[in-house]
């Protein structure tokens, strides 16, 4: 793994700080604030890690009333465009009310956020283990995977397009949407609940006949600049992105079929992935 050095590591400390102040200024109506991921775990990769990986936990008052609704959503957006504005990779964080946490809807979060070991309590109450989800067959989930599948088959649609550096930035950011997502909801599907940072190891286990070895080759394209790598590099690992998904939904499949899982019914559908 790549060393953080210190000025890498002030720059997220400090995008961590502006988060928490920002916050501060919904006053009461925060009952937490909820820190996961790389930046929790303490293991960012420089330039790479994104920001933020957090839950603002508020309290169902403000939900009830429209003006307060807006001021603290005013003061999220505040949050979130400084935090597009210190130049790492960013996306927006999560924010619930505190009794939506003890019915989430995805599973695929429950792991990190109820972890003392994956995350961290910022400010306010440790909710942590009063965190929930409904989907605790992992139907749903399940159904998030193959929906995933079927989401980047449509990957092909770059081996179209014209090869420049915005192609290589483009096709780079898909692959590292892929190997985010994808192992991580295989887990799941599987039946098997894990961290993010422990779903390509998992994985490997689960699916031996894949094995972790083309996981961890596409996980490389997440911390290389566009600019460093060659079309052909890129379009290597276009391809191998396109055949993992496809064997990965497949082994995928098959461990259900033979596990007896009736999963198929669950998902209220006759045959899935369609073939």
């Amino acid at each position: 793994m790549e060393r953080v050095q210190v000025s890498d590591r002030n720059q997220y400390a400090a995008c961590i700080d502006s988060f928490k102040n920002s916050c501060a200024s919904l006053g009461d109506d925060v009952v937490s604030l909820l820190l996961y991921g790389s930046l929790a775990r303490d293991d960012v990769t420089p330039g790479r890690s994104d920001i933020l990986d957090a839950v603002v936990v508020l309290r169902s008052e403000v939900f009830e009333d429209e003006q307060r609704f807006y001021n603290a959503l005013n003061i999220m957006v505040d949050a979130n465009q400084k935090l597009s504005a210190s130049g790492l990779p960013f996306h927006p964080f999560h924010y619930f009310t505190k009794e939506e946490m003890g019915f989430c809807y995805s599973a695929r979060y429950i792991e990190s956020w109820r972890s003392e070991r994956y995350s961290k309590v910022l400010a306010g109450e440790d909710i942590r283990p009063q965190i929930q989800s409904v989907d605790r067959d992992l139907s749903f989930t399940r159904g998030c995977f193959f929906g995933g599948w079927r989401t980047f088959q449509r990957l092909w649609r770059y081996q179209k397009r014209r090869r420049d550096n915005q192609w290589k930035s483009d096709t780079l950011r898909e692959i590292t949407r892929f190997i985010k997502i994808m192992p991580l909801l295989a887990c799941f599907a599987c039946e098997t609940p894990v961290d993010a940072s422990l779903a390509i190891e998992t994985i490997g286990k689960l699916l031996p006949k894949i094995g972790p070895e083309p996981f961890r080759f596409l996980d490389h394209f997440r911390r290389v600049q566009a600019e460093t790598l060659s079309i052909a590099e890129v379009e290597c690992a276009l391809l191998k992105t396109l055949e993992l998904n496809e064997s990965l939904s497949e082994a995928v499949a098959a461990r259900l079929r033979n596990s007896g899982t009736q999963w198929t019914e669950k998902l209220g559908i006759e045959q899935f992935p369609v073939r």
